[in-house]
């Protein structure tokens, strides 16, 4: 998502006001975490499941939001340079989770 644009204007209390709501939301815009994506009810089978995150960017990380069973998962984001896509997570167990991709 692009920053905030300033529309100039004569009245210099609309735009000190547009300044103060740019300072405050161009950091929340620049955090690759409010720009995520929910995968609701992925199927992961025991060792490597292929995640197509669908953010059109490569992926920074991503948390598990609850799961169906106890299950230890590691990835292949760390050194992986074509994640734009996909990545790989490698799972201990069968579960059934929510993943957050950003």
């Amino acid at each position: 998502m692009k920053a905030i644009a300033l529309v100039q204007t004569t009245d210099k209390d609309l735009n000190q006001a547009q300044q103060n709501i740019k300072q405050s939301v161009d950091p929340l815009i620049a955090n690759p975490l409010t720009q995520g994506n929910l995968l609701k009810s992925q199927v992961l089978k025991v060792g490597n499941n292929i995640i197509n995150h669908g953010l059109g960017v490569a992926i920074t990380g991503y948390m598990i939001i609850g799961a169906n069973a106890a299950y230890s998962v590691y990835d292949n984001i760390i050194g992986n340079a074509n994640l734009t896509t996909s990545f790989t997570l490698i799972s201990s167990t069968a579960v059934t989770c929510n993943i957050y991709c950003f």
